[in-house]
């Protein structure tokens, strides 16, 4: 066993210091906790993710009122849709559609690995792949030709920026396989919002947009 003791005490350390942060404590947590009160905190962390990500929703839909200048009843409606739709649905994150606009979106609270500037590999693949649903459709709109489709993420500083510009370059395929060349496909259709004007974006592309949780 003594060559897992490396391993052990580096999880030791973290764990310490993330909780003797949040309780201004010096006290050895990790020693104290029970593996039951490990696996009741690794519920609770998932359901940190859901809050977040509920948090920065809100925020994406008032970002979309704003931007797409909404009258204020428009935009409580928007968040009254957010707050009634349950974590981890199969619709997305938000549906907007009035007489002139037709909007979709999906949120995420993804960070850099690491304390990097990168997305991990799984969180790159499902990022790609929530921009091919709002490109091709989920069973809530199997048809999204005719909305215009943002995909809003956290926004941790320059980390986050450099992250979504590793994420847009093509990835050098050695072994080809359809499931690969889909998501460089997917690549090119993704652009990350500037200071384009509404009227100035086009349905069939997928807009990157950062959002600081305030």
């Amino acid at each position: 066993m003594e060559k897992f003791i490396s391993r052990n005490n580096k999880f030791k350390t973290k764990l310490n210091n993330h909780l003797q942060k949040l309780t201004g404590q010096k006290a050895d947590f990790y020693t104290a906790l029970k593996n039951e009160d490990i696996l009741e905190l690794k519920a609770v962390l998932s359901d940190i993710n859901n809050l977040l990500t509920y948090k920065l929703t809100l925020i994406a839909g008032e970002w979309i009122g704003s931007y797409f200048k909404l009258h204020q009843t428009e935009i409580n409606h928007i968040l009254e849709e957010i707050d009634a739709n349950e974590p981890n649905s199969q619709g997305y994150d938000i549906v907007y559609i009035n007489e002139f606009i037709k909007v979709i979106a999906e949120v995420k609270c993804n960070i850099p690995v690491k304390n990097g500037s990168k997305f991990g590999s799984m969180q790159s693949k499902h990022l790609i792949e929530d921009a091919q649903k709002l490109l091709n459709g989920k069973r809530q709109i199997s048809d999204t030709s005719e909305y215009l489709k943002f995909l809003f993420i956290v926004k941790i500083g320059e980390r986050t920026d450099n992250a979504i510009n590793k994420l847009l370059q093509k990835t050098t395929i050695r072994v080809e396989n359809e499931e690969r060349l889909s998501r460089n496909i997917t690549r090119e259709q993704i652009m990350l919002l500037k200071n384009e004007e509404y009227h100035e974006l086009e349905k069939d592309k997928v807009y990157i947009k950062t959002l600081a949780l305030d």
